[in-house]
């Protein structure tokens, strides 16, 4: 079972970085565009 792993407001080199360190598919990554506040943290569930 992989790790999940949510990105919130992660930028172009974020993402790329974040690739590069998940080249053995170790972790289920999830990048969303918003911001991480009390009204989207819900997004990171599951």
């Amino acid at each position: 079972m992989k790790i999940k792993i949510a990105f919130f407001d992660a930028k172009e080199y974020d993402r790329k970085s974040f690739i590069n360190s998940n080249i053995d598919d170790e972790f289920e990554i999830k990048y969303l565009e918003t911001r991480l506040t009390a009204d989207t943290c819900k997004l990171a569930e599951g």
